[in-house]
């Protein structure tokens, strides 16, 4: 009778360990949980796109106006270098102002296309109804302030300073600033890059 007890309790104990271990298996250890954090950590972090810094300049501009102005209706224009002629816009600074259409609009504010026509452009190339051509837009628009801006190039990127100013008396109601780093601008500068052609060999 001793025996069969003996064998009935090797054998719950054996069960019992299989349990234990196939349990300990299911569950992740601590050092485990640490490995995934610390590779997580050292994962690079995602590079912002040139929009956000858009969207962040417009809510400061809405943050810092003075009350209660509230502009009509406004015109983005190109951004230029604060050490240029004030009259050309690189492609960053272009692409930059498109930007600031969307990002003053979700800021709440009247933002007015100046350089839509009056008419839609029927092209085999597609069909247009913005234009550079001043002939072809209005002469008289309903805009009560710009948004004017100037960049500064600096070694770690570009500093973006902005102002809403009121286009009758040249008041500034509005003013803020956004440091661009150069990690941004490269994502719209290697774009710019043309293709090498070599010659077939």
């Amino acid at each position: 009778m001793k025996s069969y007890v003996l064998v009935i309790l090797s054998t719950a104990s054996l069960l019992l360990a299989a349990c234990v271990t196939q349990d300990a298996n299911n569950v992740p250890s601590a050092a485990t949980d640490s490995g995934r954090q610390e590779l997580a950590s050292q994962a690079p972090p995602e590079t912002p796109s040139l929009s956000s810094f858009a969207n962040r300049l417009a809510q400061d501009l809405r943050l810092h106006m003075r009350q209660p102005v509230d502009p009509k209706a406004v015109g983005i224009t190109s951004l230029v270098a604060v050490d240029g002629q004030l009259q050309q816009a690189d492609t960053i600074s272009k692409l930059f102002s498109e930007d600031l259409i969307y990002a003053m609009h979700g800021a709440q504010f009247k933002v007015l296309d100046y350089k839509t026509t009056d008419f839609i452009r029927v092209t085999a190339k597609g069909d247009f109804a913005l234009s550079r051509d001043y002939l072809e837009l209005q002469e008289i628009v309903p805009i009560s302030h710009v948004l004017v801006a100037t960049t500064a190039q600096h070694e770690q990127g570009m500093m973006v300073n902005a102002r809403l100013v009121n286009i009758t008396d040249k008041q500034v109601i509005s003013a803020a600033q956004v440091f661009i780093p150069k990690q941004v601008l490269r994502q719209v500068q290697s774009s710019e890059l043309k293709p090498i052609l070599r010659a077939a060999r």
